[in-house]
């Protein structure tokens, strides 16, 4: 089945689950299942099988867009919003190995040779927004621990480890992005989102596809129009916290009044943080003084216990500037586009208007 392994690795099974329920896709209790039952209709029907592989490849054509994603946002010049919406609406996709079967990603060989750098490779268009789809290779480290044992003693000794009782393994691997630039008319806004994996550097790839959208924006107006400081979203922490009406709080970084400094999770409970005994405990003994400089929400996704998060990722450090500032967001385990832009919206929707 084409695209199957590439939606494995991209995307959570409870959303996998949802778009097969959706499209009409047997389910299963986790990938390997599910793969057996799809494997097991498409031998058993040719017809089903060009139907499975169909849906399978739209499916994949779907979720390009989503993922985890680090998300920047930047708003565009009132005077030159229209004109920069017109022009990059109307930019041509770059001829490169990308496209030669897009959008399935290529595979390892042809990726170690594809050229580095990101390529506009698609372009969607609406009536409210353009998304233009660059792909990329981008290297990743893998770590992995191994124990004395799981090493073996012939290792060990050949190399005279005797001295240690774990190891860590590091794998380097590329890997191909579909990296994200929306271009929202109505709001006359920017979307950066880049692809989020373990061993990534988030913060590399944004600016590295800011750069890349400012190359084209410089062909058409010079160098004066430029995408360059990402809306400030670390205003909209104490709001998000504060509004009980808007998900779960899952995780929050914050400083109190007596001079301390806490970091609190709670993922696995489903409970709100800002309802947890502790918390709220806390809080009362200091007034309710407290300083939040991170905050993670929750929200029910769509699909039976599918979860979306949006995490405003600040630090400590950041309190101490004049002005704190967060650059990005990070959103995870949405299973469509609407949602990803409602979940976009609910962060914007947050920031004071005069931050």
């Amino acid at each position: 089945m084409n695209y199957f392994h590439q939606l494995k690795a991209r995307l959570p099974f409870p959303i996998m689950r949802e778009r097969c329920l959706r499209h009409g896709l047997p389910t299963a209790r986790g990938w390997d299942k599910l793969q057996d039952k799809l494997e097991e209709e498409v031998l058993a029907d040719a017809q089903r099988a060009v139907e499975i592989n169909s849906v399978i490849e739209q499916i994949f054509r779907e979720t390009i867009t989503l993922g985890p994603r680090g998300v920047q946002v930047f708003r565009l010049p009132e005077e030159l919003s229209e004109n920069i919406c017109t022009y990059l609406a109307n930019l041509r996709t770059e001829q490169t190995s990308y496209l030669a079967d897009y959008p399935r990603p290529l595979s390892e060989a042809q990726l170690r040779d594809a050229p580095a750098g990101y390529f506009l490779s698609d372009i969607q268009n609406s009536n409210s927004a353009t998304t233009l789809v660059f792909c990329s290779r981008r290297l990743i480290e893998e770590r992995e621990s191994r124990s004395r044992s799981q090493m073996g003693d012939t290792a060990i000794n050949n190399f005279g480890w005797q001295d240690y009782d774990e190891f860590v393994l590091i794998k380097r691997r590329n890997i191909q992005c579909f990296e994200v630039v929306r271009v929202d008319k109505e709001r006359k806004l920017v979307e950066i989102r880049v692809e989020m994996h373990a061993g990534g550097d988030v913060a590399v790839a944004l600016n590295d596809l800011k750069s890349k959208v400012n190359v084209f924006l410089a062909a058409r107006f010079g160098v004066e129009v430029q995408l360059i400081n990402a809306l400030n979203l670390f205003p909209a922490i104490q709001p998000l916290y504060a509004d009980s009406s808007e998900g779960i709080v899952v995780e929050l970084g914050f400083t109190t009044a007596t001079g301390s400094a806490k970091h609190e999770k709670m993922r696995a409970s489903g409970a709100d943080l800002r309802n947890e005994t502790y918390h709220v405990g806390g809080k009362a003994a200091i007034s309710g003084a407290i300083t939040p400089f991170r905050v993670a929400v929750r929200w029910n996704g769509e699909g039976e216990h599918a979860v979306e998060e949006v995490l405003l990722p600040g630090s400590i450090r950041q309190l101490g500037a004049a002005t704190p500032y967060l650059d990005h967001m990070e959103i995870t385990g949405v299973a469509s586009e609407a949602r990803m832009e409602a979940l976009f919206g609910k962060v914007v929707s947050h920031i004071p208007s005069d931050a």
